[in-house]
């Protein structure tokens, strides 16, 4: 009898432990993200488990919330995050099998989107307040027929201007016919273009051409671009050169005109392009890299 009555406390107490477990105010983690990425990092997920005292017991549903920050099409970022919110459901049953867990991606976050949440069913859930509010904000965008963000990994592109000094190898042609160090200033204005993808540039370069410490020669184009941009802000693209050479060797000025290909990668704040091509009177590579405001 007094067997009996110690294992009904001990179960009456464990029972007590468990609701009180479960009426905890606040349960939730996050997981972080790296930029434009959905794999998940494990020790983050371990972190998670053991902060939440996840058990196969467990009996409660697990809510992740997958979001991403506004670079990128609404359509791309939606994608994003439901790839999150997926792939850290599986990472967490690799661990705990038995659990109820249940995923979905609410888009575009601007503060907090590079985060997928973890919340245990019942705690109050500020991810559902913002998803809420994520939904309001594409219903609206869907109402005028335009995306929120560009489809680029810069929010305002379209309008801004992009300066960069630039460093090249090129060859010349024409006078010595060699090699020469060319440094550069690159300068060009990116406008809207309404077409998703679709990069476009007006531009100028200038450069020197310089053998040892003496300069040779020296040159300005015109320099404009078209290519695709991708959601993550990779770059490719055609840019034609018009311009002038003058020749500090036979005080020359030659006209020149050619193109070369493009391949770069933009954020919010600066680009950086490898560029090679051929015009009448040089073989060009360099790269350049700029600031964009």
């Amino acid at each position: 009898m007094r067997m009996k009555l110690v294992n009904g406390l001990v179960l009456g107490l464990l029972t007590v432990e468990g609701i009180s477990y479960s009426a905890e105010p606040t349960r939730e983690c996050t997981v972080p993200f790296k930029f434009d990425s959905a794999k998940v990092p494990s020790a983050a997920v371990d972190d998670c488990v053991n902060t939440l005292r996840l058990q196969a017991a467990t009996q409660e549903t697990l809510e992740i919330v997958g979001s991403a920050t506004p670079e990128g099409t609404t359509q791309y970022n939606d994608r994003l995050s439901r790839r999150r919110a997926e792939n850290l459901r599986a990472a967490i049953l690799q661990r705990v099998p038995e659990l109820k867990v249940e995923a979905r991606g609410i888009g575009e976050i601007p503060q907090n989107g590079l985060i997928a949440r973890i919340v245990v069913e019942g705690a109050p859930t500020e991810a559902q307040e913002v998803a809420a509010e994520t939904v309001v904000r594409e219903e609206l965008t869907a109402s005028v027929g335009v995306s929120d963000v560009t489809a680029t990994a810069t929010p305002d592109v379209g309008g801004n201007w992009r300066v960069g000094p630039r460093a090249g190898m090129d060859h010349s042609r024409v006078e010595e016919k060699d090699d020469y160090f060319a440094p550069g200033l690159d300068i060009a204005y990116v406008p809207a273009t309404g077409v998703q993808n679709l990069r476009v540039e007006i531009g100028a370069i200038g450069n020197v051409y310089m053998k040892g410490e003496e300069q040779e020669m020296s040159s300005v184009h015109f320099a404009p671009m078209v290519g695709y941009q991708s959601a993550g802000g990779l770059i490719a693209g055609v840019r034609g050169l018009v311009g002038a050479i003058d020749s500090d060797i036979s005080d020359d000025t030659l006209d020149d005109a050619g193109a070369e290909l493009r391949l770069g990668r933009e954020t919010r704040t600066w680009s950086a392009f490898l560029g090679a091509g051929q015009t009448e009177n040089l073989d060009r590579i360099g790269l350049d890299i700029g600031w964009r405001f």
